[in-house]
Protein backbone atom coordinates (compact mmCIF):
# COMPACT_ATOMS: atom_id res chain seq x y z
CA UNK A 1 0.00 0.00 0.00
CA UNK A 2 1.23 3.36 -1.16
CA UNK A 3 2.02 5.85 1.36
CA UNK A 4 -0.89 8.15 2.49
CA UNK A 5 1.17 11.42 0.37
CA UNK A 6 1.86 9.50 -2.15
CA UNK A 7 -0.74 9.55 -5.22
CA UNK A 8 -1.56 5.89 -7.19
CA UNK A 9 0.72 5.65 -10.00
CA UNK A 10 2.97 8.30 -8.55
CA UNK A 11 6.66 6.85 -8.30
CA UNK A 12 9.13 7.94 -5.81
CA UNK A 13 11.04 10.29 -7.56
CA UNK A 14 7.84 11.93 -8.61
CA UNK A 15 6.85 12.70 -4.78
CA UNK A 16 10.34 13.78 -3.90
CA UNK A 17 10.34 16.21 -6.74
CA UNK A 18 6.69 17.50 -5.40
CA UNK A 19 7.91 17.97 -1.84
CA UNK A 20 10.94 19.30 -2.82
CA UNK A 21 9.20 22.57 -4.69
CA UNK A 22 7.16 22.40 -1.56
CA UNK A 23 6.44 26.06 -0.03
CA UNK A 24 8.35 26.95 3.59
CA UNK A 25 7.71 29.10 6.52
CA UNK A 26 9.71 32.17 6.93
CA UNK A 27 11.01 33.94 9.58
CA UNK A 28 10.27 37.82 8.37
CA UNK A 29 14.40 38.78 8.12
CA UNK A 30 14.41 36.00 5.95
CA UNK A 31 11.65 36.66 4.01
CA UNK A 32 12.73 39.96 3.19
CA UNK A 33 16.34 38.62 2.62
CA UNK A 34 14.55 36.64 -0.53
CA UNK A 35 12.50 39.45 -1.48
CA UNK A 36 16.30 41.80 -1.55
CA UNK A 37 17.52 38.52 -3.56
CA UNK A 38 15.01 38.11 -5.70
CA UNK A 39 15.02 42.13 -6.34
CA UNK A 40 18.48 42.32 -6.96
CA UNK A 41 18.08 39.39 -9.37
CA UNK A 42 16.24 41.38 -12.04
CA UNK A 43 17.15 43.99 -14.54
CA UNK A 44 16.36 47.43 -13.64
CA UNK A 45 14.01 47.66 -16.59
CA UNK A 46 12.04 44.71 -15.25
CA UNK A 47 12.19 46.51 -11.37
CA UNK A 48 10.39 49.21 -13.31
CA UNK A 49 7.87 47.83 -14.60
CA UNK A 50 6.52 46.05 -11.76
CA UNK A 51 7.17 48.93 -9.31
CA UNK A 52 4.63 50.34 -12.56
CA UNK A 53 2.28 47.37 -12.24
CA UNK A 54 2.01 47.98 -8.27
CA UNK A 55 1.29 51.88 -8.65
CA UNK A 56 -1.33 51.86 -11.52
CA UNK A 57 -2.49 48.29 -11.18
CA UNK A 58 -2.50 45.54 -13.46
CA UNK A 59 -5.79 43.38 -14.57
CA UNK A 60 -4.15 40.32 -16.21
CA UNK A 61 -8.18 39.75 -17.97
CA UNK A 62 -7.76 43.32 -19.80
CA UNK A 63 -4.30 43.35 -20.10
CA UNK A 64 -4.19 42.08 -23.66
CA UNK A 65 -7.34 42.92 -24.97
CA UNK A 66 -6.79 45.78 -28.08
CA UNK A 67 -9.96 47.96 -29.11
CA UNK A 68 -10.71 47.83 -32.94
CA UNK A 69 -13.25 50.12 -34.53
CA UNK A 70 -14.56 48.57 -37.94
CA UNK A 71 -16.33 50.81 -40.11
CA UNK A 72 -18.91 49.28 -42.74
CA UNK A 73 -20.51 50.71 -45.57
CA UNK A 74 -23.51 49.59 -46.84
CA UNK A 75 -24.25 50.15 -50.12
CA UNK A 76 -28.21 51.00 -50.93
CA UNK A 77 -30.22 49.25 -53.73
Amino acid sequence: MAPSHQIEGMTLSDSAAIESSAARLLSREEAEREDRLFWHSKTPAERLAAAEQFAYGYDAATARIQAVVVRTFLKEG
